[in-house]
């Protein structure tokens, strides 16, 4: 090797005067660590080095080791200034470029408050750390633990200050972390790092998920299902329900504020859009505007259809979509018991409704004849919704869910659909 390294300290200078060299090491080569190659943060941590010639010092070079936010932290260097928290007089670099320091005790209590709150992803600690920088944090994480554990085992005098902070300070920890004794783990604070940088990259990816509703699988992403595969398999298969590797069922549905304005959307227009269905051989086919497909609402999906003319079988000729359905009587479509047909003379049920269950999504319908009444003052009360499984909700309850209680408001915008 032709070159070597040497360290320089405050009480050890590179000073090779003296020594067996080619040539004469001069005085004005000697380097100490006031040398302006070296920063506070190179002599604070024994960062200042010299590279020189082997067999020859005088060819030397400053040099400096540039330690990243880990080690400085993992090291905990003492300095001289205080703590930024508690202007105690034993603060250690937190690592940050800023060169910020924390006492041991504010240090623990800033990775109590880190780890909860997984909403709060910067400006941690000492306002320089963030979800990014997750080797210096499980870094401060360990010197917390060694810290604490040392004052555990060496405790302040009784009575002091220092022993009631203490005190106070293992309370608070048992409260927040849930533990039955106050004998804390060695590995308290790395733990629980842990954990939060598992949380945080949930809730960075879950938007892309289904997650599993059972309680062992909260935090188990890998039990979660893709929404693109979940959609890709209902395309080819229809339903609404996946199943997780642990085997727990679940079932998709939207969210109780898309339930509501999806209903609140269908009694806005309560009136019908024509009186006769085109084609129809029947005279009394009235047809409303919007009608929801009840195909679909088994599936546990909203999916909100548009009548644009013609027959009253959706859609027209039973293409374009992979549900028909009666929009008279928003039956499916077909010849099985139970189904709608062109020969068949139907009913029109009412305006639809839809109640969110945990497991499913049931239609109901309100009768828009009363309805109708209801809003031009004919009749003191709305009419209830009557549901597929027997279940009604009063017209006062589902007015005041749905905010469509000024009915001088709601006739002017029913009036405006009809003109």
């Amino acid at each position: 090797e032709r070159y070597m390294m040497a360290c320089v300290t405050s009480d050890v200078p590179y000073d090779r005067r003296g020594e067996p060299s080619l040539e004469v090491f001069p005085p004005d080569h000697v380097v100490t660590v006031s040398h302006p190659c070296y920063s506070d943060l190179e002599r604070q941590s024994g960062g200042c080095l010299v590279q020189h010639r082997k067999g020859n010092p005088k060819r030397r070079r400053p040099v400096r080791r540039v330690l990243d936010a880990a080690e400085i932290a993992r090291r905990g260097i003492m300095t001289e200034a205080f703590c930024s928290v508690c202007l105690s007089d034993n603060g250690q670099l937190t690592g940050c470029e800023a060169r910020h320091v924390i006492c041991p005790s504010c240090l623990r209590a800033a990775l109590r408050s880190v780890v909860g709150d997984v909403m709060v992803v910067g400006n941690l600690i000492c306002g320089c750390f963030s979800q990014l920088t997750r080797k210096a944090l499980l870094a401060l994480a360990e010197r917390a633990d060694v810290s604490l554990q040392d004052t555990l085992q060496n405790p302040p005098a009784r009575d002091s200050t220092e022993s009631l902070d203490l005190r106070a300070e293992v309370g608070e920890t048992m409260r927040q972390f849930s533990l039955p004794t106050e004998d804390l783990p060695a590995n308290l604070y790395v733990d629980k790092m842990r954990q939060w940088f598992t949380k945080v990259h949930v809730a960075d990816r879950a938007h892309l998920y289904h997650p599993c509703r059972h309680p062992d699988c909260a935090d188990l992403m890998e039990n979660w299902k893709l929404i693109s595969e979940f959609e890709e398999e209902l395309a080819a298969n229809g339903g609404n329900v996946w199943t997780c590797p642990a085997g727990h069922e679940n079932c998709v549905l939207p969210s109780a504020s898309e339930v509501r304005d999806m209903n609140r959307n269908l009694l806005t227009h309560p009136e019908y859009y024509t009186m006769r269905a085109d084609y129809s051989i029947y005279e009394n086919c009235p047809l409303r505007r919007y009608r929801l497909c009840p195909g679909c609402l088994s599936s546990g999906i909203l999916m909100m259809a548009v009548h644009g003319g013609e027959c009253k079988q959706w859609p027209g000729y039973g293409r374009g979509h992979h549900h028909t359905f009666c929009f008279a009587c928003a039956r499916l479509w077909g010849n099985q018991t139970g189904n709608c047909n062109h020969y068949q003379e139907c009913r029109d049920p009412g305006i639809q409704q839809v109640r969110l269950t945990d497991t499913a999504l049931v239609m109901g319908f309100v009768d828009g004849e009363l309805y109708q009444d209801w809003l031009n003052g004919r009749v003191g009360a709305p009419p209830p919704t009557c549901f597929d499984d027997g279940s009604y909700e009063t017209g006062p309850d589902r007015q005041r869910v749905l905010g469509m209680e000024d009915r001088a408001a709601l006739l002017a915008e029913s009036r405006q659909g009809i003109e």
